[in-house]
């Protein structure tokens, strides 16, 4: 199979079951993965097993787990879609502690994910398993009506802003706002010590100004569509000068989203920004 070249848009692996056995697969398994694939997953009752599913989380494919006896999952990347699958009603179902950061397929918090993630799908760049993670710490906060805003630094398009934020009018027993910071009018200057392997952030292509995400056009647009303006709060302009200036406002944070692109945004996010 090396030897040809050849790919496969399927591929099942029930090994092994112990360390470091499962991860090892999925490892091995990926680098035959044609670029639309699926992957599935034997049996991640076992914490081991999972190890392959989280690796391929980690590494941008898409994730979802299906309640069944042995519970099954699944990874999928590109132009494929895993099969629906309502879990069983006749069976009280539990999920294991490792399986907690996963969608389960079929369930009523899953569906309502898909429903938000595919509405800000065009306003973001980020994966389903970051949009998941970050709809399930959401609407844990919210649940748990632990105290504080939450801070979004790197917004883009305000994708993942928007949808923390209907989590939060949906769930929220508190008053709370998102708030969503970003420059808007594209990346700043990179310095030299934002490098990647070895090379230059503007000679990756993504030098000052790429990214550029006008509010009128997108911040405000998708939260126009969510109906959730009355949640989130535009803060535009460079970390080192917002966030000292939004502090006081923001208050307590609950929950921060850091994602800065270059080594001073990054910087400056955790310089001002302390959760609790």
């Amino acid at each position: 199979m090396a030897q040809s070249g050849k790919t496969w848009s399927l591929i099942f692996i029930d090994g092994n079951h112990d360390r470091p056995a499962p991860l090892a697969d999925a490892q091995a398994c990926v680098k035959y993965a044609a670029a639309d694939a699926m992957i599935l997953f034997h049996d991640l009752a076992s914490p081991e097993v999972t190890e392959g599913l989280d690796f391929l989380r980690c590494n941008g494919w898409n994730v979802m787990v299906y309640q069944t006896m042995q519970i099954m999952g699944v990874a999928w990347r590109g132009n494929v879609q895993p099969v629906r699958h309502v879990p069983d009603p006749a069976v009280n179902w539990t999920v294991p502690e490792h399986l907690r950061p996963y969608p389960i397929c079929g369930t009523p918090e899953e569906l309502e994910f898909r429903e938000l993630a595919a509405r800000v799908q065009p306003y973001t760049l980020l994966q389903d398993c970051r949009l998941y993670s970050l709809y399930r710490l959401t609407r844990e906060l919210c649940e748990q009506d632990r105290p504080g805003n939450i801070v979004e630094c790197g917004s883009y398009k305000g994708g993942a802003a928007a949808l923390m934020a209907a989590v939060v009018k949906r769930y929220s027993r508190r008053s709370r706002r998102v708030f969503a910071c970003d420059t808007f009018a594209g990346m700043p200057e990179p310095t030299e010590l934002d490098r990647h392997q070895g090379i230059g952030a503007v000679a990756t292509g993504f030098g000052a100004g790429t990214l550029a995400a006008p509010m009128t056009e997108n911040l405000n647009k998708i939260c126009e569509i969510l109906r959730v303006a009355d949640v989130v709060t535009p803060v535009p302009g460079l970390f080192a000068e917002t966030l000292p200036k939004f502090k006081p406002e923001m208050g307590a944070i609950a929950l921060l989203h850091a994602d800065g692109d270059w080594y001073e945004s990054t910087r400056d996010i955790f310089h001002h920004c302390t959760i609790g």
